[in-house]
């Protein structure tokens, strides 16, 4: 796929967020199953939730512009790395509160990967004059930062104490 144009690169950047949302709803059940405390629980479990919002609202934004094979071919390579780099994390961990850490900090970067993401297909989408389209990314957006915030109370409130202790 030949990226020549904003417009290109607009439809790329949308199915790379298509697919890093769809890696990520693959990982929730192996974070759901490790996390110890039911406030982070109950975190991964509403943003799971929330991330399958995210899948269809990316699905409308490719069915208004024509949902093209080329899309299909543009994969998410940062997602599936800090999947893999918490693993190994968590493979190191020694006991549960840790874990909880390390949970937390892994979803951050993602999160934060996301917010990036998510911010620059909103900006592209903007200057594409995608009014429908620059809503849903900034719900998204929005949801996602949200979500940030919301770890690190959890973090700061009680997981990272737990596990200093």
């Amino acid at each position: 796929m030949q990226i020549d144009s904003i417009e290109a690169l607009y439809t790329a950047a949308i199915a790379k967020l298509m697919s890093a949302e769809q890696q990520g709803l693959q990982a929730y059940d192996a974070m759901l199953q490790r996390a110890k405390s039911p406030e982070l629980r109950q975190a991964l479990q509403q943003h799971r939730a929330e991330t399958e919002q995210h899948v269809q609202r990316l699905q409308q934004i490719q069915s208004r512009s024509g949902g093209g094979s080329q899309q299909m071919q543009v994969q998410d390579e940062i997602i599936p790395t800090i999947l893999r780099e918490n693993e190994k994390m968590q493979s190191m961990i020694a006991s549960q509160e840790l874990s909880d850490v390390s949970l937390i900090a892994g979803a951050q970067i993602a999160e934060h990967y996301e917010i990036a993401a998510y911010g620059t297909a909103a900006a592209h989408a903007k200057l594409l004059g995608r009014q429908e389209d620059l809503q849903l990314l900034l719900q998204t957006l929005e949801e996602e930062k949200r979500t940030d915030e919301l770890l690190t109370q959890i973090a700061e409130r009680s997981v990272n104490k737990q596990a200093a202790e």
